[in-house]
C-alpha cells in the first residue's frame, strides 16, 4: 500500500514538474511574441502619430509590413572589437559622406555560408548600429536596405545577439526627402533575412 501511494505521489509531482515545463515554454514563446510586437506597435504609433515623423502625410498611414515574428533571426554572433583605426567613411544617399565610429565586427553563421557585420557605436542612443543589405533588399524589403540597433547590453563577453526581428527602414524608405546612411558593401548579407520590416506599403 506504501509503495502505491509513493508511486502515485511520484507520478503526480512528475506531472506538475512537466506541466510547470510546457507551461514555461509557452510563457517564453508568448514573451518573445509580446516584447515584438510592443515594439512594433511603437514603431507604427510614432510613425503616425509623431511630430518627428518622416511621412509627410500621416493622416494617409496605413500602417507598416512585417514578416512573422521568427526566433532563429535572434543570432549570437561572435563580435570582435576593432583594434585598428577606428573611424570609417559612410556614404550617405546624397552622395557625401558621414564620418563613423567602427565598433567590431559581429560574425555568424546564416544560410549555410558565413557571414559578417561591421557594427557601429551610437552613443548618443547607448546602443550599436548596424546598416544592412541581403537577398530581400529591393524584393520584399526597402532596396537601400536596413538598419539595426543593437543595445550594448546586448554585448557579453564576444558574443553579441543580433535581432533582425528588429531591422527596420531608413526614414528614405518613407520618403526621398531625407538624407540616410548607405550600408556599406562590408554589410551585404549573401542570404534573405526573412525578418523584420518589409517594404513600406504606402512608398512610391
Amino acid at each position: 500500500m506504501l509503495k502505491k501511494r509513493l508511486f502515485w505521489l511520484i507520478m503526480a509531482a512528475m506531472a506538475v514538474l512537466v506541466g510547470y515545463t510546457i507551461y514555461s515554454g509557452r510563457q517564453a514563446v508568448r514573451s518573445f511574441t509580446d516584447e515584438l510586437t510592443d515594439y512594433r506597435r511603437g514603431r507604427q504609433d510614432f510613425l503616425q502619430n509623431n511630430e518627428a515623423s518622416p511621412l509627410t502625410d500621416r493622416q494617409q498611414f496605413s500602417g507598416l509590413a512585417f514578416f512573422a515574428p521568427a526566433e532563429h533571426w535572434q543570432i549570437s554572433s561572435h563580435f570582435t572589437p576593432e583594434s585598428g583605426a577606428r573611424t570609417f567613411a559612410v556614404q550617405l544617399t546624397d552622395g557625401k559622406t558621414e564620418t563613423y565610429t567602427l565598433a567590431g565586427r559581429a560574425e555568424f553563421e546564416a544560410g549555410g555560408r558565413p557571414q559578417q557585420l561591421l557594427v557601429f557605436e551610437s552613443p548618443e542612443s547607448g546602443q550599436y548600429f548596424v546598416p544592412f543589405r541581403d537577398a530581400t533588399s529591393g524584393k520584399s524589403t526597402y532596396g537601400g536596405g536596413r538598419y539595426l540597433d543593437v543595445p550594448t547590453e546586448n554585448l557579453t563577453g564576444s558574443r553579441l545577439l543580433l535581432d533582425f526581428n528588429r531591422a527596420y527602414n531608413p526614414y528614405c524608405a518613407y520618403t526621398p526627402d531625407y538624407v540616410c546612411p548607405v550600408p556599406p558593401r562590408e554589410n551585404t548579407l549573401t542570404v534573405a533575412v526573412e525578418a523584420g520590416e518589409k517594404t513600406y506599403p504606402g512608398a512610391h
